[in-house]
Order: structure tokens, then C-alpha cells, then sequence
């Protein structure tokens, strides 16, 4: 994903991302990663570092997006995967919503956590699913189209 988006060499991008195979709807992931990254960017308006990591934990991947950007106020993370919520000056507001969608429609969860002038971290949480047919098992209650990819 990182070599579909433009980073402003202000940035210094750290992949720390594994090549684990999961099974999932890879255009959809996509779009949820390039979302997540391209937030980082917005929020980080100086030099600064964005961080993406991958873990094992137990029967789920994790998979973390970490800005050292401007961060989030307590009164917009509550409503942050909300549609029409934006801390931007021009945006709709849809894209973390959206993102929460495509992420739960896999069984996994989105979460956030932030410090205002330190950064935020976005973290997925989404269970491995090793074989086409227990991938097969979400499909039919989904829709997501079957796909084996690497993370990130």
C-alpha cells in the first residue's frame, strides 16, 4: 500500500510490518489502509514520523498506523468513526466511518488513541483466517470477495 501513496518528504515513514497471509477482500483493506495512512500525513503538518506495525496476538493480526502529528481532542474521539465527523478544514467525513465498516465486515475492530500535540494511533484488530474455507465462513454472511494477501 505504501508504494500507492505519495509521502511528503517531510515524513519519515517506518514499516514495521510483517508478510503475514490472511485471507481478506484486499481492494477493501486497501482502501482502509491507504484512508488511515493518508490521515497520518494530514495530521502531521511538520516534519515528523508515521509508524505502521504488525503483530500476532494469539488468533488476530494488529496492525497499528502511529502519527507523531497534531492528535485528536477528548470531544471528537468519541464521535471520531461517526459519519460526517472531520477534524479537517475540507473533508466529508466519511472515510473513518467507512473504514470502520470494511474492518468490522471482516470480524475485526478499530480503534483509536490519541494525545494532543503528540500524536496518534490507529489500531486494526482482525481475527487470521488461514484457509479459504474459514474465510469461505465470513464471505457468506459478508459479501467480501475472497483474496489471499500479504499485510500492508
Amino acid at each position: 500500500m505504501l508504494s500507492k501513496i505519495q509521502v511528503p518528504g517531510r515524513l519519515n515513514i517506518i514499516n514495521n510490518t510483517k508478510d503475514d497471509i490472511i485471507f481478506l477482500d484486499l481492494e477493501k483493506m486497501e482502501k482502509v489502509f491507504a484512508s488511515l495512512i493518508k490521515n497520518s500525513i494530514d495530521a502531521t503538518p511538520e516534519e515528523g514520523t508515521i509508524q505502521i506495525q504488525s503483530t500476532l496476538k494469539e488468533s488476530n493480526i494488529e496492525i497499528s498506523f502511529t502519527d507523531s502529528g497534531l492528535g485528536i481532542t477528548e470531544n471528537i474521539l468519541p464521535k471520531l468513526f461517526a459519519p460526517l465527523v472531520t477534524t479537517k478544514a475540507k473533508g466529508m467525513g466519511m472515510s473513518l466511518a467507512v473504514c470502520k465498516r470494511i474492518v468490522e465486515a471482516h470480524g475485526g475492530k478499530i480503534g483509536v488513541e490519541s494525545a494532543v500535540g503528540k500524536g496518534t494511533t490507529f489500531t486494526i484488530s482482525l481475527p487470521v483466517k488461514q484457509s479459504k474455507s474459514e474465510f469461505t465462513q465470513v464471505q457468506m454472511f459478508t459479501g467480501i470477495e475472497k483474496k489471499q494477501a500479504p499485510i500492508v
